[in-house]
């Protein structure tokens, strides 16, 4: 975990694979309604707070930023925007997860043949159910846009569906593996 004091008004703590193991957290699972990741990012805070001895004050309107690392782990940003109003908070997750879809084996085997390796991300996790196959993943920022193009060459991005269609994926379909990126990358070779 590397903390770095960006001004006396934002922290940086850059996590690596590692440290969101030893967290229990995967940048897919940060989501700010949930107590688990409120516990660690304030958890992250104090420590922050402690190592760059500054003084962000909770009081004042809070912004929390992340972003994924392509090598797993990622980037947390905290920010304290003083307010006359105070006690606000935004979260900014600048990346969100992708859901795309394949009608059937085959045209996931075209993606895969024509996927790079690691423009997946890391957390990619693949499903199936009646023959179709789904993939999870949570795409580093700078693939997103070519991942998206070879999803709809290949099977369809769902990912502006709502965020109900990957818990359902996740309850009712059958998981293949929950390391699509480790099965691609061997596939590749």
């Amino acid at each position: 975990m590397k903390i770095t004091a960006e001004n006396d008004l934002c922290i940086s703590v850059d996590l690596t694979s590692a440290d969101m193991q030893r967290l229990d957290i995967t940048y897919e699972a940060l989501d700010y309604s949930n107590i688990e990741t409120r516990r660690v990012l304030w958890t992250l805070l104090d420590e922050a707070r402690r190592v760059a001895g500054t003084n962000i004050s909770l009081s004042d309107r809070l912004i929390i930023e992340t972003v994924p690392k392509e090598k797993g782990g990622c980037r947390i940003t905290f920010t304290s925007v003083p307010d006359e109003k105070g006690g606000r908070l935004q979260w900014r997750n600048h990346t969100r997860q992708m859901l795309i879809e394949f009608d059937s084996a085959e045209d996931l085997l075209c993606f895969c043949e024509k996927v790079p390796v690691g423009c997946l991300g890391t957390d990619a996790s693949l499903y199936e159910n009646d023959g179709h196959y789904r993939a999870i993943t949570c795409p580093p920022a700078e693939n997103r846009e070519r991942l998206e193009a070879m999803a709809e060459e290949f099977g369809a991005d769902l990912s502006d569906a709502s965020p109900i269609r990957i818990a359902q994926t996740r309850e009712y379909w059958q998981l293949v593996s929950d390391r699509f990126s480790d099965i691609l990358q061997k596939y590749r070779q």
